[in-house]
C-alpha cells in the first residue's frame, strides 16, 4: 500500500475481500506500508484487520514473510510425479 494516498470505501473493501479469498485457498496475507488516511479509512468502513498481518513498510513485510516460510513445513510440488509413475 506504500505510495497509496487515499483509498474508497468500496476499494478498500475490495481489497479486503481479495485478501480473504486469498487465505481461503491457503495464503498468508501481508500487508504493509499503510498511511494514517489509509489506516483511519479502513477503521472508519469497519474493515476486519484481525485476519491479515500488518507492517509499517516493506522491509518488515519481507522479514515476515521469510519467517513465515521458515516455520512451515515444505510442501512437495503438485507437479512433480510421484514415485512409480
Amino acid at each position: 500500500m506504500t505510495g497509496v494516498g487515499t483509498l474508497s470505501a468500496n476499494v478498500a473493501e475490495e481489497i479486503i475481500r481479495a485478501g480473504e479469498a486469498c487465505r481461503l485457498l491457503g495464503a498468508s496475507i501481508i500487508m504493509t506500508g499503510l498511511s494514517h488516511a489509509i489506516a483511519d479509512t479502513l477503521v472508519r468502513v469497519g474493515v476486519d484487520l484481525t485476519r491479515l498481518t500488518t507492517l509499517g513498510d516493506l522491509q518488515s513485510g519481507i522479514e515476515a514473510a521469510e519467517q513465515l516460510l521458515r516455520s512451515q513445513p515444505a510442501r512437495e510440488s503438485r507437479l512433480t510425479p510421484e514415485a512409480g509413475e
